[in-house]
């Protein structure tokens, strides 16, 4: 723990690119008023306790209601609804005020993704800020830039 004094201006940028010990992505597919977000990342060792989170553009809700599952890829390329738990992994979605928060048990080592539907609530640019995923130790960890949604 540090204690540090500041006298003057500090300015703060998001990142320009993806920072941490894990590789995270978030990007959306589909068009119409029906997309889905993916957040792919790769984690470098089994990791307990993984949280993600991604903000949402203003122009998209989920669309979980609509019937479309939120599924998971693990390592070994299956794919599985996110309403239970999924091989050695229970996971958890919920939305946030800002966004969407996935929450693992337990994960292994390799590249996952999550499958989220959305639906559209409004037209034009919108912007969200960084997706992060962190560890319960803190060890495991990764931000992304922030993104802009054009629909």
């Amino acid at each position: 723990l540090a204690r540090v004094a500041l006298t003057g201006t500090l300015r703060v940028a998001p990142p320009s690119v993806t920072l941490g010990t894990a590789a995270l992505a978030r990007t959306f597919s589909g068009d119409g008023d029906a997309r889905v977000m993916t957040l792919t990342f790769t984690l470098p060792r089994d990791t307990s306790r993984v949280e993600v989170h991604a903000p949402l553009p203003a122009g998209d809700e989920l669309a979980r209601g609509a019937g479309t599952p939120v599924r998971q890829r693990d390592p070994r390329g299956t794919w599985a609804s996110l309403d239970g738990p999924v091989g050695d992994s229970a996971a958890a979605v919920s939305r946030l005020d800002d966004g969407v928060r996935v929450r693992f048990a337990r994960l292994r080592a390799g590249t996952h993704a999550v499958q989220i539907p959305m639906a559209r609530v409004g037209r034009g640019t919108f912007h969200a800020g960084p997706a992060w995923l962190r560890s319960a130790d803190d060890a495991v960890w990764s931000i992304t830039p922030a993104c802009t949604s054009t629909r």
